[in-house]
């Protein structure tokens, strides 16, 4: 009454539920593997049905991650953040260890700007200073450096312009050897005026900056364009830290690198400004102009900066002066002096720059927004001494 009772042979199974045709299915199936409905999947694999059940032989780069025999070897091994060269290896454990995002390559787990195509982005549209993370503990070496002979595995950074700017980069947070430098391409290293103060790849920055030691510090004049900056290690280092991102807008004028350390500070600069305007500060400055930049030492003391255009020279010339700190700090503007005899038209500044490493520029603008060339004459002090401007 209650119908027919199956007792397979074994290796067999009813697998169909239907008893008229017995025990149908053979058990040692790729579909009914030692059980019915037991299915090894062939997906990026050998399979066969073995004594204890599926066995899977995945093809090379590819893993049965998550123990289901019926999805075969599902995963590839070789681009998984979270099985990256073998089941249960995750790349985040590296990016939480160094502080920077680091994806699978080539079943490596490597920082994504391992490479130049890869180059993270710097925005230096946003204000200076910037603070980047960089690590290499885990990248490889694709490139040497133009300024050592040995070097370790390299990181890649990349950055846009759409002006002229002075950019700096040092390693003054990190506590191991680093090399900084930058490049106009993957296989084109910056070249820049071996006779000022501008570095495109620096080794250690401490053979002019005391106590500094191993970190690296670049610092250029850059038109616009596109740009890259290269962090490896001298010899072998490796390690992790952030990137000390300054930038200045310089205008069109003409640049050049303000002179430091000379009887007591005081300079005496003049030159011509053209009536193309490029950059203008925060008390005005519509017309030409001209800048001097200087960069410090990350032990740099700092100290009282004073800029003035009150000149004979300078009369009927309607000045706007500024300094700006690629340090964040505020700007200093003046554009009229009422004090000087020369005019009220001139214009006069005095500030305080914070001590540490960093870039700072000061440009001399004129108020109008058009007119002839003009001729100047400033007188600046820095680091200032009493009587020096007398």
């Amino acid at each position: 009454g209650e119908g027919c009772n199956l007792r397979c042979n074994q290796g067999f199974g009813d697998c169909d539920e239907n008893a008229a045709n017995g025990c149908e299915a053979n058990l040692s199936t790729l579909t009914n593997c030692r059980a019915c409905g037991n299915v090894c999947g062939t997906a990026n694999a050998t399979a066969t049905c073995g004594a204890e059940g599926c066995v899977l032989r995945c093809n090379q780069g590819f893993g049965d991650c998550d123990g289901d025999a019926a999805n075969g070897c599902e995963t590839n091994l070789t681009t998984s953040d979270t099985n990256c060269g073998a089941c249960g290896v995750a790349c985040g454990d590296r990016s939480s260890q160094t502080g920077v995002a680091h994806a699978c390559t080539a079943g490596a787990c490597l920082p994504r700007n391992d490479t130049c195509d890869g180059a993270q982005v710097i925005d230096l549209t946003a204000a200076s200073p910037i603070r980047v993370p960089a690590s290499n503990r885990y990248a490889r070496r694709e490139r040497g450096t133009p300024c050592t002979e040995v070097n370790s595995a390299d990181v890649w950074f990349r950055f846009t312009l759409t002006r002229r700017e002075l950019v700096y980069v040092d390693t003054a947070s990190m506590s191991w050897d680093t090399v900084l430098y930058f490049a106009t391409g993957c296989n084109a290293p910056l070249q820049v005026n071996v006779e000022s103060s501008e570095s495109a790849c620096n080794d250690d920055i401490g053979s002019f900056c005391k106590t500094s030691g191993g970190n690296s510090q670049i610092v250029a004049v850059l038109n616009p364009g596109t740009y890259y900056v290269v962090l490896t290690g001298s010899g072998i280092d490796v390690g992790d830290g952030f990137l000390n991102v300054q930038h200045i807008p310089l205008g069109n004028g003409s640049v050049q690198e303000y002179p430091l350390g000379f009887f007591e500070g005081l300079n005496f600069l003049s030159g011509t400004i053209s009536s193309t305007s490029g950059t203008a500060g925060t008390c005005g400055g519509n017309g030409g102009e001209a800048s001097y930049w200087w960069v410090e030492c990350p032990n740099s003391s700092g100290g009282r900066f004073i800029a003035t255009t009150c000149s004979p020279v300078n009369q009927g010339f309607n000045s706007v002066l500024y300094l700006r700190h690629g340090d964040g700090a505020p700007e200093a503007c003046n554009n009229d002096n009422a004090s000087c005899p020369n005019g009220p038209q001139t214009s006069a500044i005095d500030t305080v720059v914070r001590r540490g490493g960093g870039i700072h520029a000061l440009t001399l603008d004129t108020f109008d927004t058009a007119g002839p060339a003009t001729t100047f004459e400033l007188r600046s002090a820095y680091p200032y001494f009493e009587a020096t401007l007398r």
